[in-house]
């Protein structure tokens, strides 16, 4: 706990604070207007806060603040502090999937349009996400096909003999040539690429009839049937397209679902030119001291930050209590004015009411395919699981991701690992794993636990991707210890790790020197025991493959020329690999498919140059 007179010398001003831990380590960052009344909150005798914040209170040791000129500095800072430190209690966005977006990269002074799996923080101009990647593909090939954007990668010198194939099909205007299209000229391929991405096919469409009335009328009839042809293509793209309002409007429209275990499900839909075009789908943990505006702030923070476009205005299910300060952020990324509303009435609140109905949806839709798959009682001991693992290991919310690993050997050669995943209880194969291990010699199981969760999670945090809510090691106090001394090279020890020995079926956690067994039967127990049942299978088998092929091996393999196919054939003709050895070169000559270079090549191996 903080002291009184810590609390009373808080300055009165806007900025961000960092609680932190008995061992220094940062477990919430907030922002505030008002520092001092804003932590002061937490701390008032009688103060109704949820469970996790109870928690996260009697946890707080220490506080750092950072005084901010304003509301916008404090909320940059917040976000990128959250970034660095992952605190433990902050609400955290997951998206379900990795959705791809197109670069356009204006840092070139020809700009090329790119597929990227992220967006970064450059000059470069990002639009998406492209929640279905067929779409995505659709408008790359609209693009590549009719407006004269560059394909290539090469550096434009303008100084190359003739162009490419592209500029035969009538795809590119030869920038590359001293000849082709000038920088000018080709920026107008650009503006075109940006009203498409944009959503403005309207002002595209008058633009491209216009350029094909110019073209007919100065008899440049080629140039006026790729503009017609163009303009049919954007308007089979805008026929697709859901009008929601008359007037041309780009904007997002976010609304969420609760869930009982204080998670979100967030919709987010994209309206460009008053069009519905496409909507993505994130979720949220950790919401058990938010309320619903404050998870949206959260969820605005996080999504626009990483790259995403910002439109002109932004529709919210729930007004935010300090939309002032968002609106000057979002603006700041955008380049020009954002607005955000709750609506109240008409058909904006109409608009509103249909995402929250979706997200609603969505929730029932996952609640019911888990009905279907593995029956109601089934349903009921999933979740009761992870509510049991919660309780366990103390966690702040439901741990609906768990990553297992699990090493495997014979006396120290062909050491592989396994990790697996659980998510919500049911494995999900698509996120496993295999790893070979290649910096330990011998056996050392300590020391490949180490090497694989080390390698996982540096990876992850390349990737700025999804971190587990739970990690499995399957082995006791040993190999425990050598996966949390990788957490901690990677300052990721906040996250929940415990191990698994298999004797006792007894559950080590870091820091604890008794360890935890739970009922025979109970559900978590047998969540963690088919997780590790799991990560052995998987470990084992990949082991073996490894293994088979080490043991097909033969020393035709060094020939070079010799593949799988003739070496079959080879050993076949000759009863094995000794016949090899003795047969003659004319014996080799005759094998039918053999090349004579080859065969000379093999007896050369085995007899020299006789």
């Amino acid at each position: 706990m903080l002291e009184e007179s810590e609390l009373t010398n808080l300055p009165l001003k806007p900025g961000v604070y960092l609680y932190k831990d008995d061992t220094g380590k940062v477990i919430y960052v907030g922002k505030a207007v008002n520092l001092r009344h804003r932590v002061r909150s937490y701390f008032q005798a009688g103060a109704k806060h949820s469970p996790k914040t109870q928690v996260m209170v009697q946890r707080i040791r220490n506080l750092e603040t950072i005084v901010t000129t304003s509301e916008l500095e404090a909320l940059i800072l917040e976000s990128n502090l959250i970034k660095r430190y992952r605190p433990r209690y902050n609400v955290v966005l997951r998206d379900d999937k990795s959705y791809p977006y197109l670069k356009l990269t204006t840092e070139e002074t020809y700009p090329r349009l790119l597929v990227s799996r992220r967006p970064h923080e450059d000059k470069n101009r990002y639009y998406g996400p492209y929640v279905s990647a067929g779409a995505m593909r659709e408008s790359l090939r609209l693009i590549h096909k009719n407006l004269g954007i560059r394909q290539c990668n090469i550096e434009i010198d303008r100084k190359r003999p003739r162009p490419c194939l592209y500029y035969d099909l009538h795809q590119c205007a030869a920038p590359c040539v001293a000849w082709g299209e000038s920088q000018e000229q080709y920026q107008e391929h650009v503006r075109q690429v940006r009203l498409l991405l944009e959503g403005r096919q309207d002002a595209l469409a008058m633009d491209l009839e216009e350029r094909m009335v110019k073209a007919s009328e100065s008899q440049q009839y080629e140039e006026a049937a790729r503009m017609r042809d163009s303009l049919r293509a954007l308007q089979v793209v805008q026929s697709k397209q859901k009008i929601v309002f008359p007037d041309a409007r780009d904007m997002d429209v976010i609304a969420l679902a609760l869930k009982e275990s204080k998670d979100a499900c967030i919709q987010v839909f994209f309206i460009r030119g008053g069009k519905l075009i496409d909507r993505q789908t994130c979720h949220l943990s950790n919401l058990e001291s938010s309320d619903p505006g404050e998870a949206l702030e959260s969820f605005l923070v996080q999504y626009y930050s990483s790259g995403a476009y910002v439109p002109a205005e932004i529709l919210l299910q729930h007004a935010l209590e300090e939309s002032d300060g968002m609106a000057e952020w979002l603006a700041k990324r955008r380049g020009s004015r954002v607005t955000l509303t709750a609506p109240q009435r008409g058909e904006k609140l109409a608009l509103v009411k249909m995402v929250e109905e979706n997200a609603r949806e969505l929730f029932k839709n996952e609640d019911s395919q888990i009905q279907e798959k593995i029956g109601p009682a089934a349903a009921r001991d999933r979740q009761a699981a992870l509510l049991e693992l919660q309780e366990v290991f103390q966690l702040p919310s439901l741990p609906r991701r768990i990553e297992g690993f699990d090493i495997s050997h014979i006396q120290g050669s062909f050491t592989v690992a396994s990790m697996v995943v659980a998510e919500d209880a049911f494995a999900k194969r698509s996120d496993y794993r295999k790893y070979k291990i290649k910096g330990v010699e011998g056996v050392d199981d300590f020391a490949s636990m180490h090497e694989v969760v080390f390698r996982r999670y540096r990876r992850l945090l390349d990737e700025k991707a999804e971190l587990p809510d739970l990690i499995m090691i399957d082995g006791g106090k040993g190999q425990l210890s050598a996966a949390l001394k990788a957490l901690k090279e990677l300052n990721l020890d906040h996250l929940f790790i415990f191990g698994l020995a298999k004797r006792l079926e007894e559950f080590f956690l870091p820091g604890e020197s008794q360890s935890v067994r739970l009922p025979e039967r109970s559900p978590g127990r047998l969540l963690v025991q088919r997780l590790r049942d799991e990560a052995h299978r998987f470990a084992i088998q990949y082991h073996r493959s490894l293994r088979s092929k080490a043991i097909s091996r033969s020393e035709l393999d060094e020939v070079k020329g010799i593949g799988a196919a003739t070496k079959q054939k080879l050993l076949k003709v000759f009863g094995g690999l000794e016949g090899v050895k003795k047969a003659r070169l004319q014996d080799l000559l005759a094998v039918t498919g053999l090349k004579k270079n080859i065969a000379r090549r093999l007896f050369d191996k085995y007899h020299g140059n006789l």
